[in-house]
């Protein structure tokens, strides 16, 4: 069930999350990204140049790039716990009528990678 699929990505660590993003097809560092060790690129990388680098999922500006990679989906604030937001991230087709994917979790970050394993790629809007 959904529940049970979001209880078990609940339980990554953010190294987790970030490792999960980076091996889902199609995706890219874009220019202010912030990796896990706190280091921001300032221009789009290359994987290879950063072999241990993984994205820092609950950083803003990470999170604002990778609803660029997913084509800027729709996106909805569930609610907060503990004051911490709850994002859904829907990946829908050009027209708005169709659900290609959903994530939910706590963290816009970890909601666009959710949609993203969900998908099985980064689609950059081309579902």
């Amino acid at each position: 069930t959904l529940e049970k699929r979001e209880r078990i990505m609940s339980d990554r660590t953010k190294e987790e999350w970030g490792a999960l993003a980076a091996s889902i097809e199609g995706w890219d560092w874009l220019p202010g990204m912030r990796d896990v060790a706190g280091f921001r690129l300032l221009r789009a990388g290359n994987p290879e140049d950063q072999p241990n680098c993984v994205p820092d999922v609950d950083d803003m500006a990470t999170a604002g790039c990778m609803l660029e990679l997913l084509g800027y989906p729709q996106l909805t604030l569930v609610g907060k716990v503990d004051g911490v937001p709850h994002y859904r991230v829907r990946v829908l087709d050009t027209n708005n009528a169709f659900v290609y994917a959903t994530g939910q979790a706590w963290g816009l970050g970890r909601a666009c990678v959710a949609a993203a394993a969900a998908l099985g790629r980064w689609c950059g809007g081309d579902v």
